[in-house]
């Protein structure tokens, strides 16, 4: 911020050095068409701006002899720089297009026999010819009596010439049929040594060339940092300011387009002049950026559209026609000017970054642009300053941009190192959780080998003694000699002994299941192998209630399964076909193709399920236990370990009532 504080400090002293440059001449004496010019040494490096009463002819070009032969009672005088439509002549205002004649009478004193002099004439909008002693020194453009022929062409120009005499007579022919409003010598002419007026010239020169050369490189600077740093359209938006102010500098300043390109059509050239003022509605534009919330975004588009009809017209129409009326634009551009100051005021008032600095450039700027603009419709004599104002604001603006730029790099590098050490942290944090989950996963690996451990050697120990029990009470069924009575008793041991073995399985595979997931995937091809062994473990069961076991299996549809689950879901589902099946009943045991999958249905001919049983049968519920055809009981988990198993292998199961079948179907992805 030290930098900017400097900046808004020096800011007018900055401004006065430029002003003072190029204004340092001492005062002329010109007055009703003469002055003395003393040519001593103290003066050899100064110039004179030979501004003031000229004498003046309208409607002809005379001569140096035929000016001094005016009677002193008809002579007129106007002054320069300035236009003669503000002169009358027989009581009528001077039209804008016409031709005239000015004059002026120099005497030497203290002259140096055989020195050179110079005449530097400004940007003098006409066509014109100068002449010294009667010699045609500097011609710009065709100054023709009429419209036909004419050709305007304006730019700084210079002379040099020897004087023969103490007595220097300076003719303009001038003529203007292009320009309703700036008509004749508009600009200040100057005056002194052939040194006097190179070193003047020179330095203008230099200045103008460094301006330009400025603005080419702010254009190519913003532009560069508007594709870089895209989050930012002002960096856009100066660069096209720049562009504007480009343009007013080119087409109006000491280096010219008609003076780079000698045929460059002159019309075109003031065009391009007022094109340049395009930067008011984009000064709107960089203003509504910098400081959003103090601005009307709406008035923004009307700025914009309301301009862009005043370039067309500039384009479209007759350049003289356009000259007339510009006059009317310097109105809403000054409300709009007093709009962006009231802007910018609230914003320094509510002490937005950079308003001082933003408002301080801007002020200036504004006022040497309304400057030129009033100048153009020729209500002051001073114009074409804005060059020293908008060269400052546009640096001063590029100096904010990239500051703000600066900030955002910084503000970037904060977080990004921010983001660095919370990333180490959160590297340590990870290392650690994942320290501690490695050490619980390999207490809970350890408790579920326990668990394995615990749960084989009860299952081996248990399914043990009761296959004992088992072989025991059908061998003891089968034992000759026994009373109906012993018999009876034999055969309810071994169905109650039956269900017990059913029973712990289905609470043994619960709590593998829960405990354990102990699923291993494997391509089922030997589907008729696992029903068959099931069918043969039911033989006794199935034998009791004469019940026909059909089995429909095509091993070639493979598919893929833990081997271990799918015998244990096949026990579940025969189990509780044949528990509910009638006397003389048919299960039915079949498999098909269905598109990816393979389908397997454990169908039966039994009692069927009720409707409002049906949602319950795979979920643990008290109420859905039913006791079998033959009083057989059971404890609900068979279905719920047989979901179970089939879904943790990526399968369905389903059920569903299609009299005379209840039907459960497997569905598993194909092998």
């Amino acid at each position: 911020m030290c930098l900017f504080t400097n900046i808004r400090s020096n800011f007018f002293l900055l401004f006065i050095a430029f002003v003072f440059l190029f204004n340092s001449n001492l005062c002329s004496q010109v007055s009703k068409g003469g002055m003395v010019f003393f040519d001593c040494d103290s003066h050899s490096s100064k110039i004179i701006n030979i501004s003031g009463e000229w004498a003046f002819y309208d409607g002809k070009f005379l001569s140096a002899n035929e000016m001094n032969m005016i009677e002193h009672a008809v002579k007129q005088y106007v002054e320069i720089p300035s236009s003669w439509r503000k002169y009358k002549t027989n009581g009528k205002i001077l039209p804008a297009f016409g031709i005239a004649t000015y004059y002026l009478k120099v005497i030497l004193k203290n002259n140096s026999k055989g020195k050179a002099y110079g005449i530097n004439t400004g940007n003098i909008t006409c066509a014109y010819n100068l002449y010294v002693n009667d010699e045609l020194l500097i011609k710009s453009g065709n100054p023709t009596t009429s419209a036909v022929g004419y050709v305007p062409m304006w730019g700084p120009k210079v002379c040099h010439f020897i004087p023969k005499s103490d007595t220097i007579q300076i003719v303009l022919h001038v003529s203007n049929f292009l320009d309703p409003v700036n008509a004749g010598i508009i600009q200040p002419i100057h005056f002194g040594t052939q040194r006097a007026i190179e070193q003047y010239v020179i330095k203008r020169n230099l200045i103008s060339v460094f301006i330009l050369s400025s603005f080419i490189i702010l254009f190519l600077f913003q532009l560069f940092v508007s594709f870089v740093h895209q989050e930012d359209p002002s960096h856009f938006v100066i660069a096209l300011l720049v562009l504007c102010f480009f343009l007013n500098v080119i087409t109006n300043g000491e280096v010219l387009l008609m003076q780079l390109f000698p045929n460059f059509d002159a019309v075109l050239e003031y065009r391009l002049w007022l094109l340049s003022y395009f930067c008011i509605p984009l000064l709107f534009k960089l203003v509504a950026l910098n400081f959003p919330s103090d601005i009307n975004r709406s008035l923004e588009r009307w700025v914009f559209i309301f301009y862009a009809i005043v370039f067309m017209l500039v384009f479209a129409f007759n350049l003289s026609w356009i000259l007339k009326y510009i006059y009317y634009v310097i109105f809403p551009t000054m409300a709009i000017v007093t709009y962006l100051v009231v802007v910018l005021i609230r914003a320094v008032l509510r002490k937005r970054n950079y308003s001082v600095l933003f408002f301080t450039s801007f002020i200036l700027m504004i006022l040497l642009l309304l400057n030129d603009l009033l100048y153009m419709a020729d209500r002051i004599t001073a114009g074409y300053y804005s060059q020293f104002g908008v060269l400052i604001f546009v640096v001063i603006q590029s100096v904010i941009t990239f500051h703000k730029f600066a900030d955002s790099h910084k503000k970037a590098l904060i977080i990004s190192e921010d983001l660095r050490i919370s990333k180490v942290n959160l590297e340590l944090i990870v290392e650690a959780k994942t320290e501690a989950l490695c050490k619980a996963n390999e207490e809970y690996e350890t408790a579920n080998h326990i668990q394995d451990y615990l749960i084989s050697s009860i299952s081996h120990d248990i399914i043990g003694i009761f296959n004992t029990l088992l072989a025991v009470t059908k061998k003891l069924i089968k034992e000759p000699g026994l009373t109906k009575e012993q018999y009876d008793l034999s055969k309810k041991t071994h169905e109650t002994v039956e269900d017990g073995y059913i029973m712990l399985e289905d609470m043994l595979g619960w709590a593998r299941l829960k405990l354990l997931n102990d699923s291993r995937q494997k391509t089922i091809s030997n589907l008729s192998e696992i029903v068959e062994n099931n069918i043969r473990f039911y033989k006794d069961s199935i034998e009791r209630k004469f019940i026909t076991v059909e089995t429909i299996i095509n091993n070639d549809f493979i598919f893929q399964c833990d081997d271990y689950h799918l015998n244990t879901i096949i026990r579940r589902l025969l189990s509780n076909a044949i528990k509910y099946s009638c006397q003389n009943g048919l299960i039915r045991i079949l498999n098909a193709v269905d598109h990816d999958f393979i389908i397997v249905s454990v169908c039966d001919q039994g009692i069927g399920i009720p409707d409002n049983m049906m949602e319950l049968i795979f979920k643990p519920d008290s109420e859905k236990i039913r006791s079998g055809t033959a009083g057989e009981q059971g404890n609900g988990l068979g279905l719920i370990i047989a979901k179970e198993l089939t879904e943790s292998n990526k399968g369905e199961i389903s059920c569903f009532n299609s009299k005379p079948w209840t039907s459960f179907v497997l569905k598993f992805p194909v092998g």
